[in-house]
């Protein structure tokens, strides 16, 4: 399996407002077929909805955008093909540095919760190709 985000060396690096560090794509808590892009900020994660898919960038905004945080975020995509083996690897992705005229109100995600999810959305995977092929 791998590397859990908060322990993964790749990701020590700590990023601002103005440039967060992009950190990888999870599997959405409850739509299986749905992605997350997580942040990191000053050590804190955030997870991130697909607002938008554009052919430049594709806009993103807060998870908790619902309970009145305002930021949003562009990143653009390497390979804009989607059916490409690298498309979603974190590699494939850069941000737009400040994109986002807003800073984060809301809380950040915690590390037990973030590992929770990835695992979640590991067993999910595992299940459906046990399913699949047994």
């Amino acid at each position: 399996m791998e590397e859990f985000i908060p322990n993964d060396p790749e990701i020590a690096d700590s990023g601002t407002h103005l440039i967060p560090v992009f950190c990888k794509w999870i599997q959405g808590k409850y739509n299986s077929r749905g992605k997350k892009a997580i942040i990191k900020i000053n050590g804190h994660f955030y997870e991130m909805w697909i607002a938008r898919r554009g052919k430049k960038w594709w806009g993103f905004r807060c998870g908790k955008h619902k309970d009145g945080c305002g930021f949003r975020l562009q990143i653009k995509p390497l390979n804009k093909e989607e059916n490409h083996p690298d498309f979603w690897k974190r590699e494939n992705w850069v941000i737009i540095p400040g994109s986002s005229p807003q800073i984060h109100t809301c809380e950040s995600l915690s590390k037990s919760e973030l590992t929770h999810q990835q695992f979640h959305g590991a067993v999910k995977q595992a299940n459906y190709l046990s399913y699949i092929f047994f």
